[in-house]
Order: C-alpha cells, then sequence, then structure tokens
C-alpha cells in the first residue's frame, strides 16, 4: 500500500501487539543508519554524529534538515524542515546564535507525519483517540525499545522500513515549501489545523514566520507577531534583531 497525504491506513498485519515483551534499548546506531540511508537517497544529506542530525547544502539563506527527536515515551519521532541562517536563538546567557555550520543545527520551519496523517488530538479521556494515537506514531516513528529475541539483522530491516514510510511526507514537505512565501503558508495551514500542544510549540513556529516576514520586507506584520508576548532573550534585543533582519534582507 502506497502511504500518501490522504491514506494514513495501516495494514493488519502491521500492526503493534503491545503484550510482547520489549525489553531492551533500540540501539542507537541502527536508527542513524537507517535514517542516513533515506536522508542520503533524498537530498544527499550529510550526517553530523555529535549532534545527530542531517543537513543539506545551503540554499539561499536556508537548508534542508532532518533530526530525531527526544521525547518522553517509548517512541522517537523523524522530523525534517528548514534551518535558516538568519533566524536568532537566544542562549542561557542572553545572548544570540545561530545554526550556521554543520555543528549548529536549529530545524525552524518544522514537519513531520503528524501533518500528514489524521492524527487525533491528544484526549486522555477518549480512548478511542488515544488508541488511534498510539497507533499511528507506532507506525511512523522509530521504537526507543525492541525485544531481545530480535535479531539484529531485523531491527535494522523494522527501521529501515519506518523511514520508508514517512519519504511521501518529506517529499510533499519541501515540494510545497520552495519559497519563503510557501513556507510562510505552511506555518498558517499548521497553525489553524491544529491546536494540540504535544504536535509542536505553535508559538516557536509564529516566532520564525516573524523573522521569516522581516527577512522578506514585512516588519509591520512581523513585529505585530512578536508584540505584546514575553520573548526570551529578551523583547527589545529580539524586536532590534528583527529589525537587523528587515534591513538586511532590504538590502540584500
Amino acid at each position: 500500500m502506497e502511504i500518501t497525504e490522504k491514506s494514513a491506513e495501516l495494514e493488519e498485519n502491521e500492526q503493534y501487539d503491545s503484550s510482547l515483551p520489549y525489553d531492551i534499548y533500540t540501539p542507537v546506531q541502527y536508527m542513524v543508519e537507517a535514517v542516513s540511508e533515506m536522508a542520503s537517497e533524498l537530498y544527499n544529506m550529510k550526517y553530523f554524529e555529535r549532534g545527530r542530525w542531517w543537513y543539506g547544502e545551503w540554499e539561499g539563506d536556508r537548508r534542508k534538515v532532518i533530526t530525531i527527536d527526544d521525547p518522553k515515551g517509548h517512541l522517537r519521532n523523524i522530523c525534517w524542515g528548514w534551518n535558516y541562517n538568519y533566524i536568532p536563538h537566544s542562549t542561557s546567557k542572553g545572548t544570540f546564535k545561530y545554526a550556521r555550520t554543520e555543528k549548529a543545527f536549529s530545524i525552524d520551519a518544522v514537519d513531520s507525519y503528524k501533518t500528514h496523517t489524521e492524527y487525533p488530538a491528544l484526549c486522555y479521556d477518549n480512548d478511542n483517540r488515544y488508541n488511534e494515537r498510539i497507533r499511528l506514531s507506532e507506525h511512523y516513528a522509530l521504537p526507543r525499545w525492541t525485544r531481545s529475541d530480535v535479531s539484529p539483522e531485523d531491527i535494522r530491516a523494522c527501521l529501515k522500513t519506518i523511514c520508508r514510510r514517512n519519504i511521501p511526507f518529506i517529499k510533499e514537505y519541501f515540494d510545497r515549501t520552495k519559497t519563503d512565501r510557501e513556507v510562510i503558508e505552511d506555518i498558517d495551514r499548521f497553525s489553524y489545523a491544529y491546536s494540540d500542544p504535544f504536535h509542536y510549540l505553535l508559538w516557536e513556529q509564529n516566532y520564525i514566520k516573524a523573522f521569516i516576514l522581516a527577512r522578506n520586507g514585512d516588519i509591520e506584520k512581523a513585529e505585530r507577531i512578536l508584540s505584546g508576548r514575553q520573548l526570551s532573550g529578551g523583547n527589545e534585543k529580539v524586536l532590534a534583531k528583527l529589525r537587523e533582519v528587515y534591513e538586511s534582507g532590504r538590502s540584500g
């Protein structure tokens, strides 16, 4: 069955059996092998081992990136998106840093399988919706745990299969966000469609949106997005960075 944006049904023989004893950690190197193969095949991405992320060549002031997130629970999501070299990120020292090298990584405009499937909003008092979340997650996310009686070859094969299931979503995302304007439209689409804070922090995506708007000349709208909020790094400093990005866009 081809997995597309409109077809996220699971085959019966691929259902996860939670009664089985998952008793050991899935070796991280197996996950890295599977994602590396996929990232290289798709966009010839390079892997940075110390940070565990994959990055492509710069396309103007942005580059494609893929990473494996590390939430609580028994699964690790594959996430992909754009890293912008002009978007500042505050540090604990009150300064700002930028992701511009192989050692500096930021997945600014972000996507995952959750926006391509009928992924239910979190609802602990609704068993059907909760079970559907688990069912989809176990189909598209990498398992943190496995069984000690499964061979390394089978574990590797399973992880590669999961990665392949995400490929149509990755390609679809990058195909629809070829320009900054399309990235902004995608952030808006996401913001209107989802309210579940476990998807992503919508506010962080609006922060990214503000800087992309400023870079593309719409400083008034960018400032409206950030106004009235408590900004990490200090409101005045962040707004000053926003205007710097606006000015560099005008002169560039």
